[in-house]
């Protein structure tokens, strides 16, 4: 059977006996004279008050908790008990009749203890009195039932309350005692620990003692020291009964303290589990050591890199996992940082190992972090094994190595090209050019027409071998930065255009322009390239060329626009490669590498360049430049990686 079910059942109980005092007044059989000692019958009004509290407590326990209501019961029951118990009732009527002041007390208590129960927490412990001095007075009147009859009016009041009042307000204060909201009697009457082991004694120890007493002096009528006994039991009996009441306060404070311990447990073992998921979520193996070297927590990854599990590491010590030749400088580097601990990277500029615990040695990186836990200090150890970067690192070494050769090989092909396959070009256009001047009789039409293809041929190749000269150049030779005024620059490229820009009529406009810093030969060739365009591809219209400047972000925004031909968006991307011509020869000369030096030399120096075009109105060549070296720096080194 359940707690409550018990409750319930003892609850309908006291009810059901309640309504049979009622009915036995309300008929006149006086069915208590047969049970009760002397006079002591348990009134119709002490019936109707018992009548109350027991619903008001049966209302708390069925769950159907109505605060107010309870409290109006409990109102109700004190209300007419201190009206008995200060002299109000009367002998004449039945419903009005007087029970006894130890009655009307112990109802006045119950009739508090239903207010109490239904104030809060605040009052559980009024709650607790009241209902334990209830529980005193019906055990009272239990022990004066008990005695010798001769011997009941030396207990005083006690010695008024019927045997059926006193085993209702048992029922009911031990119900409001041990049926407390924070201790329900099931689970306090099985729990485990100190708190239920000392209430089920005290219990027990209670209830012999009062049976005990009594039945002694029923059983020994007469005894000349019957009535000293009398008050000496009737003291211990109101000292166990207090004395009870004080075990049941004090169970209740050990099974609160019992439930925070537990809850603090709890939270400890939930905050530990929280921590273990944190450093599990942690990409580095972390080890957590103590200001002795001993690891004190780890996460799962320390037992992948040592080739152990994370359990096996705790409580071993730190220099356990360091090659042995590393051990005794270990200890005193570790008693000196105990002594200023920082978060710093262990070791800094030095290749540090670690040792498995097969032997083997792995390169790692480790990061400390002091950690302090109330008088404990720890150091938070972060382990990145570097296996990885190392052979990556080695990898980029040897193709930068292989980059650099093969930078050098190509510088030797731009020389070889630049002396040795230019010199036989220039034998064959100059034999060319002596046979178109000496022989044009004897070749004839066609002949000369084959000669001026030939000469034409040796030109394009002289041409197309110092472009790519001129590319490699771009692309490997070492840059030499320096301040740059953009507007002496361009001025100095109009300069060179000077004769073309008369010969067609150009109008030109140049805005206010910055000084950068980046290599001033290449960046004049960039300039002058973009101008070079803007005249060869010109439109008919008058060509008109604007150059001009803004700052965007980090950078110095050019743009070199045109009133040209124009490009369809599809080649936007294709002028820029190596070779990639959208006329033919036929038309507009050149070797198809002027855009491609161009974006060369501006990413360089750390920029971009694109197009803007709609086909037949004319071009825009966008290209940015850094504001500043270290942009620069950054941006060339970037570049550099293979």
């Amino acid at each position: 059977m359940t707690p409550r079910a018990l409750n319930t059942l003892l609850l309908a109980a006291c009810l059901a006996l309640t309504l049979g005092i009622q009915l036995d007044w309300l008929i006149g059989v006086q069915l208590q004279g047969y049970i009760a000692v002397g006079n002591a019958t348990t009134k119709f009004s002490t019936a109707t008050m018992l009548q109350f509290i027991a619903v008001g407590l049966l209302s708390e326990i069925s769950g159907k908790r109505r605060t107010a209501h309870v409290r109006l019961l409990g109102a109700l029951v004190s209300a007419f008990a201190l009206t008995f118990l200060l002299g109000f009732g009367t002998s004449g009527m039945v419903l009005l009749r007087a029970p006894s002041p130890a009655t009307s007390a112990m109802c006045l208590l119950l009739g508090l203890t239903l207010i109490l129960r239904n104030e809060g927490d605040r009052t559980s412990t009024g709650a607790a009195l009241t209902g334990g001095v209830a529980l005193l007075i019906s055990f009272s009147g239990l022990f004066a039932w008990l005695t010798e009859p001769q011997l009941v009016p030396q207990l005083g009041p006690f010695s008024t309350m019927g045997i059926v009042t006193v085993v209702i307000g048992m029922v009911l204060g031990s119900i409001v005692l041990i049926n407390d909201p924070g201790i329900p009697v099931g689970a306090l009457l099985r729990h485990a620990g100190a708190a239920g082991q000392l209430f089920r004694r005290s219990m027990l120890a209670f209830f012999v003692l009062v049976v005990a007493l009594g039945t002694y002096m029923r059983v020994h009528p007469g005894s000349d020291s019957n009535a000293l006994l009398t008050y000496v039991f009737v003291a211990l009996a109101i000292a166990v009964g207090a004395g009870f009441t004080g075990v049941v306060l004090l169970v209740q404070h050990l099974s609160r303290a019992e439930h925070a311990s537990a809850v603090a447990v709890t939270a400890r073992e939930a905050s530990d589990a929280f921590a273990d998921r944190v450093l599990s979520a942690v990409p580095n193996a972390i080890l957590v050591v103590n200001e002795d070297g001993l690891i004190a927590r780890a996460n799962s990854h320390p037992g992948k890199l040592f080739h152990t599990s994370a359990a096996n590491l705790v409580h071993m010590t730190v220099d356990e996992l360091l090659p042995t030749e590393s051990r005794t400088d270990h200890r005193q580097l570790r008693n000196e940082y105990n002594l200023r601990p920082t978060a710093r990277e262990m070791g800094k500029g030095r290749l540090l190992r670690a040792q498995r615990l097969d032997g083997t040695t792995f390169p790692v990186e480790v990061g400390l972090n002091p950690l302090a836990a109330g008088t404990n200090k720890f150091t938070v150890v972060s382990i990145i094994d570097l296996t990885e970067r190392i052979a990556t690192e080695l990898q980029l070494r040897a193709h930068a190595d292989a980059l650099e050769r093969s930078n050098t090989e190509l510088e030797r092909f731009a020389f070889v090209a630049s002396h040795d396959l230019k010199e036989p070009l220039r034998a064959v256009e100059g034999f060319s050019v002596m046979l178109r001047d000496e022989c044009s009789a004897e070749l004839g039409d066609r002949g000369n027409k084959w000669v001026v293809q030939i000469v034409d041929g040796a030109q394009r190749m002289r041409n197309l071998i110092d472009d790519l000269l001129l590319l490699s150049r771009v692309r490997t030779q070492e840059l030499r930065f320096q301040p740059v005024d953009m507007n002496k620059l361009v001025h100095r490229v109009l300069e060179d255009f000077a004769q073309q820009l008369r010969q067609q009529h150009a109008a030109l406009t140049v805005q206010n322009l910055p000084s950068v810093t980046g290599d001033a030969g290449m960046l004049q060739r960039l300039i002058g390239n973009l101008v070079s365009n803007a005249l060869k591809y010109r439109s008919d219209q008058q060509p008109r060329i604007s150059i001009s400047c803004c700052c965007a972000n980090d950078y110095w925004q050019f743009d070199v626009a045109d009133n040209g031909m124009g490009i369809d968006e599809k080649f936007f991307q294709t002028i820029f490669e190596v070779f990639k011509r959208l006329h033919g020869r036929g038309k507009i000369e050149g070797t198809g590498m002027g855009l491609s030096i161009c974006q060369s030399i501006v990413e360089r120096h750390g920029g971009r360049i694109w197009v803007t075009s709609v086909a037949g109105i004319g071009s825009t060549f966008h290209f940015t430049l850094p504001t500043t070296a270290s942009t620069i720096s950054v941006k060339i080194n970037e570049q550099d990686q293979p």
